[in-house]
């Protein structure tokens, strides 16, 4: 019996073990949620050589990238600093990025993949990849975070219109938390804007919902998900 799973902290809403379950459900194989408090968990998990392949979510993506046991790197990653998903090999493991296929999809679907600038509202994992993503297929990107010298009471009706593509990479809104919003000038948004909230629980976030009343086009990150595990489960089945 094969092993794979999830490793996240706070990530009992996951959706992924009943996606991977639902969708390939004749292969061989468990699929498990690996709460990690810490790294030391993490530790253990990884050292224990049970998982053939996981995925990794908030707020593991960068940090997990520093263990001894992650061997090798994909470009996407080397140029990222950020994994959702691990492949053994040997004693170690290699890390790829395929929440990049899943956001070139989702871009894709929303007719966005053309867009003459994207704000990018966070600075984790995620956000690393909506940055890669932009700039593979020649978008300019501003990143917008609390840390860094432009957040969000800085933007004005210029950056949402010269940026119609917004990017929500934060976790705030995620169940049960669905009544948190980002602060955002939702009242510049128009049906000349695009907004890709990655979250997918629940299915319409508030942020999405005062997006669309504003007449923006939305999409949530349930595709992000699937085409991410998808991609995922082929790199799993190489091995």
């Amino acid at each position: 019996m094969r092993k794979f799973g999830l490793i996240g902290k706070d990530i009992g809403y996951t959706a992924s073990k009943n996606l991977f379950e639902n969708n390939f459900s004749k292969e061989d194989y468990t699929y498990t949620v690996l709460e990690a408090n810490s790294m030391n968990d993490i530790e253990l998990i990884l050292r224990s050589g049970e998982f053939k392949g996981l995925n990794v979510t908030k707020p593991y993506k960068k940090i997990i990238l520093n263990h001894p046991l992650i061997t090798s790197v994909s470009d996407a990653v080397s140029e990222i600093g950020a994994t959702n998903c691990l492949v053994k090999k040997g004693k170690g493991y290699y890390a790829e990025n395929t929440d990049v296929f899943g956001i070139e999809k989702s871009l894709i679907l929303l007719k966005a993949d053309s867009a003459k600038g994207a704000l990018i509202l966070g600075n984790g994992g995620a956000a690393s990849a909506c940055k890669f993503v932009c700039s593979k297929f020649g978008i300019p990107f501003v990143e917008v975070f609390r840390k860094s010298n432009f957040w969000l009471p800085q933007i004005t009706q210029f950056h949402v219109e010269t940026y119609p593509l917004i990017f929500q990479t934060t976790p705030v809104g995620t169940y049960p938390h669905v009544h948190d919003v980002l602060e955002f000038p939702f009242q510049f948004l128009s049906d000349k804007n695009w907004v890709f909230d990655l979250i997918y629980n629940p299915t319409e976030t508030l942020f999405l919902k005062k997006s669309a009343e504003n007449g923006a086009k939305t999409v949530n990150g349930e595709l992000m998900l699937r085409k991410q595990a998808e991609k995922s489960w082929s790199l799993w089945n190489l091995c």
